[in-house]
């Protein structure tokens, strides 16, 4: 299932049992509970020519620099909750490009449940977990191109973590799963000299209160 808005969401009963957030970037500006910065040159503008409204952050710099969009100090995120997440996000390019941290990230022990790529490593998507004791990794499989995906990461338990592409389970994870807050983050990096981007149409989060 989705966890974009549906009429289960906006019942009672739901209210009761589950948080729910989303940001589907309509209107003219991005939202007051972002942090959006890094370590060069680059910008997180709404987009309004794309239907339904998109946020693109872009990265303008040297090799190995980028730029985020992240929940500021909101580290609300925590294992024992049963988080959820969902993003649809479209590549400018498969070419000289990383995405990172997309998903949860915890400036605590570097804690993280996100898909990352980098095109020095190889040209597919990976799913990576981590606490303090290391992390694990998975590859996916799935190349890297330019077309929208929709990227999906479930805690069924406190110790066990599934990550979709698609609606496709990509990776089951059961060890070094993160235990300290966390907050939702994406960040876009250039791997030459030039300007990258990426696009994110939307991004849901939900957990049990």
């Amino acid at each position: 299932m989705s966890y974009v808005k549906s009429h289960e969401d906006f019942s009672i009963n739901s209210w009761r049992n589950q948080l729910l957030w989303w940001d589907d970037f309509l209107g003219d500006r991005v939202q007051d509970e972002y942090s959006i910065g890094g370590d060069a040159g680059g910008s997180g503008v709404v987009v309004d020519g794309e239907t339904g409204g998109v946020i693109r952050i872009t990265c303008d710099g040297d090799d190995g620099d980028d730029y985020q969009i992240f929940w500021g100090n909101y580290t609300t995120i925590i294992n024992t909750k049963l988080p959820k997440f969902e993003a649809r996000v479209k590549l400018e390019t498969a070419s000289n490009i990383s995405v990172d941290f997309l998903g949860f990230y915890g400036t605590l022990n570097s804690s993280r449940a996100m898909f990352w790529c980098n095109t020095d490593v190889d040209a597919n998507w990976h799913f990576q977990t981590r606490d303090a004791a290391g992390q694990t990794n998975t590859d996916t499989g799935i190349a890297l191109d330019t077309s929208y995906h929709i990227f999906r990461i479930s805690f069924i338990s406190s110790t066990q973590v599934l990550a979709y592409i698609d609606g496709t389970e990509e990776a089951d994870h059961s060890t070094n799963i993160p235990t300290d807050h966390m907050f939702i983050d994406l960040k876009i990096g250039t791997e030459e000299n030039a300007t990258k981007y990426v696009d994110m149409d939307y991004w849901v989060v939900a957990q049990d209160i």
